[in-house]
């Protein structure tokens, strides 16, 4: 464990460190989050990530294709239909930490 000079070592302990750090913010805010918000609205956006990747490619210049967008839209569709059953409470300040979430879970 640890560098030992190599630079495919440092290299990959330097991504991992950097997916550690996205990871352990979507889960800081998801948890603050939880403070303010109930838990199905939480548990619906931090399912997001899987819409929340498609996006995050089309911004660092990534096409998107026709069936990505067909899927994120019927994901996104899908979750809301089963988490918040047709309910349309007012966004809090726990549904933004939530939503943080998703967006550090795709950037990693």
């Amino acid at each position: 464990i640890g560098w030992d000079g190599d630079p495919t070592k440092l290299s990959a302990t330097l991504a991992g460190m950097e997916i550690g750090l996205y990871n352990s913010i979507g889960y800081i805010a998801q948890a603050v989050g939880l403070k303010t918000t109930t838990a199905s609205k939480s548990a619906f956006i931090c399912s997001l990530a899987v819409v929340t990747v498609p996006i995050l490619d089309k911004l660092w210049g990534k096409p998107l294709l026709r069936r990505q967008i067909i899927g994120a839209c019927l994901a996104a569709f899908g979750v809301y239909a089963l988490e918040l059953g047709g309910s349309s409470d007012a966004l809090t300040e726990g549904d933004l930490l939530s939503l943080v979430q998703p967006v550090m879970f795709g950037l990693g």
